[in-house]
C-alpha cells in the first residue's frame, strides 16, 4: 500500500495546492488516517521478537527502519493537525514542524 502523490505532497510539505473543498479534505484525511494506522501497525509488529530475528537475519537496519516510521508518524500527525485546525499551509512544512531530514 502506497500513500497517494497527494498525501505525500501534503505530509511533506512540497504541495502548494493544499486541498481547499471540504469533500477533498475529508479524503485527504482519510487517507492520511488509513496511513497513520499503517505506521502504528508496523511500529507494533516491529517490536516482536519474531520481527527483531527475521531483521537479524536478512541484515535489515532495524534502527534505520524505526526512525523512518517514527518520522513519518509526526509528519502525517502535523498534517492532520492543519487539516483539523484548517491551517490548510500544506502539511508539515505549513507548521514550521515538518521538513526535517532523515540522518
Amino acid at each position: 500500500m502506497l500513500p497517494s502523490h497527494d498525501a505525500v505532497e501534503f505530509v511533506m510539505g512540497s504541495s502548494t495546492n493544499a486541498p481547499r473543498t471540504p469533500a477533498a479534505i475529508a479524503s485527504l484525511r482519510d487517507k492520511l488516517d488509513e496511513d497513520l494506522i499503517m505506521i502504528h501497525l508496523f511500529l507494533a509488529r516491529m517490536r516482536t521478537p519474531e520481527f527483531l530475528m527475521w531483521a537479524g537475519r536478512d541484515g535489515v537496519l532495524v534502527s534505520d527502519m524505526a526512525r523512518a516510521a517514527l518520522y513519518l508518524r509526526h509528519y502525517i500527525t502535523v498534517a492532520l493537525a492543519d487539516l483539523d485546525g484548517g491551517a490548510g499551509g500544506g502539511g508539515a512544512g505549513g507548521t514550521g514542524e515538518g521538513g526535517g531530514t532523515l540522518t
